[in-house]
């Protein structure tokens, strides 16, 4: 009983492992743009049945989360004051892993991607939640809201900085950010 159960997931693992490489190279490698993608190029590019690709996602975006998903463990080794203080920097090294990067590049100009990818952000924000709520200052702010604009204004400043990170340095953006917020939201040490 044990060895089906065994092929069984590894039979998952393959499927999801399938269709998240034919994801990926759609949007690297064709170049084409995420709102672009149908489920039936996805599942034809990974040899799979499109009621196969529905046993196991409920859409491409959540495909997309999956595949995202394996790489989030990896950002949250970074300790948190280094995804609050430095986060360009912190993204910066994320691009130079060879999914994330090549996503980015190739889908910055595709709305869909960048309203997908705020989302994704703001729920990454919110699991480091309890976190967050640890070195908040005792102010009026609600913590949700501190979570909310930090979220939004990383994403929005990310975006602007990969259409032009040529002509802008990570540890610029960090310190172009940090004078546009009210560094009193979080208890940053002193250096």
């Amino acid at each position: 009983m044990k060895s089906n159960e065994g092929q069984l997931d590894l039979r998952i693992r393959r499927t999801h492992k399938l269709l998240w490489e034919s994801l990926f190279e759609l949007m690297t490698q064709s170049k084409q743009k995420y709102s672009s993608i149908t489920i039936n190029q996805i599942c034809d590019r990974a040899m799979v049945h499109r009621t196969t690709f529905y046993q196991h996602f409920e859409d491409k975006n959540a495909l997309l989360a999956f595949g995202l998903g394996q790489n989030q463990e990896e950002a949250l080794t970074v300790p948190l004051l280094d995804r609050l203080t430095k986060p360009f920097q912190v993204i910066e090294q994320f691009l130079h892993h060879k999914e994330i990067g090549k996503i980015l590049e190739s889908q910055m100009d595709d709305e869909q991607f960048i309203n997908f990818m705020t989302y994704q952000t703001r729920e990454m924000k919110k699991q480091e939640n309890e976190e967050l709520q640890r070195i908040c200052k005792n102010h009026t702010i609600p913590s949700e809201l501190i979570i909310e604009f930090h979220s939004g204004v990383i994403t929005t400043l990310s975006a602007w900085w990969l259409q032009n990170r040529k002509d802008v340095s990570a540890k610029e953006m960090d310190s172009y950010f940090h004078a546009m917020i009210n560094q009193d939201i979080f208890q940053f040490e002193k250096n």
